[in-house]
């Protein structure tokens, strides 16, 4: 018996089909629920990362809601808020830990970012459970997803530069105040442009203007004002070190004053301290002294005058009185006012000399070339000193004429001379030693005094006198029987070698 299984034949097809498509749907399905798998691991290790990072950074992050509430925070957050656990803050206002004085700014705050979608630099007071503030600076901005607003903030503990700001403004007063306290005139200048940017109250006292008029002025304006276009720092390179200058005041009257100027660099910019003293007292005290040293001197050379005339006159009537034969006790008064004619000379002439002491300004002077102008020519000489040079009165060759002259006239057939410079403990010792005779140990001391020994001693106590002027000192320290040693002992800053 056949069967018709057309239809059978068709249904299977249909199901072979069906089974296949079916397969190939199961096939694709998993291939798209690995590839949803891989994705959702890589996002998974995406939000770890994110999550790790967030946790350890140095910066805190919270995201709250329009009203403040906490909805997520990192570690460092959590401790910003002066809490433990994250739990702690979960769904709480952050207005809560907000110190109370800036409560009710932070609730403005959160207003001000919902309504302009961020916020920059905000600063303020968080406080801990024990009442301890921490400085925060909080930069935030609004997210919206799903009509929802919320605010993603980040906070960053600003104790450290709220110290670093406090001791700078510090500093910033204390200086401020050495400086309105100087009582010498102070200018803050740019290098490049020479524009002044700052003055202290006495340097405008001695300008004569406003801050405002001064300041953004052009120094030279006021201080060395012929220095237009040559400042010696910034064009000439040259080092100004207290030397006198020029003040223009804002009248247009000139005040002398003594200047330095120290170049410091600042912040990233070249500046000149420029520092001034007014000594317009100090020269009408020395024009004062300088007139009246004038009429001392002319009145002392008007004496001298007078008395050498005098003196001429009295050695004439003795030597006149000589040749009349007088008996031998007026012929020995006669010798003894010959002597003190002598005495009287010399002590004019010493007056003379001593009137010049300090006349002039002290100058470098190099010792070298003094020993070599004024050595005499019958004894040996040896010298250590041929580069070095000493600050001292300009009377300085006098003081070796009268040491080389006193070695050759008074000790005892001296042959040689020995000039050493040695530098000892920040000083100079110019030695000058003989091979004479030398000096007794209890007169030492005598030869420097006035009028002490044989031609009244005049010589050692000049030179004293001379070498003080700036601070020398003159000490005989030789063995007597084996030649005088004289010892110059400089200071510190008043010797040096020479280039």
């Amino acid at each position: 018996m056949l069967h018709d299984i057309t239809a059978r034949k068709r249904v299977e097809t249909e199901l072979r089909a069906a089974y296949e498509q079916l397969t190939a749907s199961q096939d694709l399905l998993s291939r798209q629920y690995r590839e949803l798998e891989e994705r959702g691991q890589i996002i998974r290790q995406s939000e770890e990362k994110y999550r790790t990072l967030v946790e350890t950074t140095a910066t805190g992050f919270v995201i709250v809601d329009e009203q403040g509430r906490v909805l997520d925070a990192n570690a460092e957050y959590v401790r910003l808020s002066g809490h433990a656990t994250h739990d702690e803050i979960f769904g709480r206002s952050v207005i809560e830990w907000t110190a109370d004085h800036e409560r009710e700014k932070n609730a403005e705050a959160v207003r001000q970012c919902v309504r302009d979608g961020f916020i920059r630099n905000f600063e303020i007071d968080y406080k801990d459970t024990f009442g301890n503030l921490t400085p925060i600076e909080i930069n935030a901005t609004v997210l919206k997803s799903q009509g929802r607003v919320q605010i993603l903030s980040l906070c960053r503990d600003i104790s450290t530069r709220r110290k670093t700001q406090k001791a700078l403004r510090e500093s910033e007063e204390w200086s401020r105040s050495i400086l309105d306290a100087a009582q010498a005139g102070i200018l803050l200048v740019d290098a490049a442009t020479h524009q002044i940017i700052d003055a202290n109250p006495k340097a405008l006292n001695l300008i004569g203007a406003s801050r405002n008029a001064v300041i953004g002025a052009v120094c030279h304006r006021f201080v060395c004002p012929a220095e237009r276009g040559r400042c010696p720092v910034t064009d000439l390179c040259q080092k100004v070190d207290t030397s006198e200058r020029v003040l223009l005041t804002a009248s247009g009257t000139q005040i002398p004053v003594v200047k330095t100027v120290v170049p410091i660099h600042i912040r990233g910019r070249d500046l000149l301290v420029e520092s001034f003293i007014d000594i317009s007292e100090q020269k009408r005290s020395e024009a004062s002294i300088r007139e009246a040293n004038r009429k001392l001197n002319l009145l002392n050379s008007i004496t001298r005058h007078d008395v050498a005339n005098q003196l001429t006159v009295l050695r004439g009537y003795t030597e006149l009185a000589r040749f009349a034969k007088p008996g031998p006790v007026v012929a020995e008064f006669l010798a003894k006012m010959a002597d003190s004619a002598d005495t009287i000379q010399r002590q004019i002439d010493f007056t003379r000399t001593y009137q010049e002491l300090g006349t002039f300004a002290p100058a470098w002077q190099e010792i070298g070339e003094i020993i070599r102008k004024v050595r005499p020519g019958n004894v040996t000489f040896t010298t250590t000193c041929d580069r070095y040079e000493i600050f001292a009165d300009q009377m300085l060759e006098k003081v070796f004429f009268n040491l080389f002259d006193n070695a050759v006239r008074h000790g005892g057939q001296v042959t040689a001379i020995t000039v050493q410079c040695i530098p000892a403990d920040g000083e100079l010792i110019v030695s000058v030693e003989d091979n004479g005779a030398g000096i007794p140990l209890d007169a030492k001391q005598k030869i420097f005094e006035h009028g002490y020994g044989r031609n009244t001693g005049f010589g050692l106590f000049l030179a004293r006198e001379i070498l003080a002027i700036t601070g020398i000192a003159i000490y005989e320290t030789g063995l007597h029987g084996k030649g005088a040693r004289f010892e110059l002992h400089v200071p510190q800053g008043k010797f040096r070698l020479k280039d």
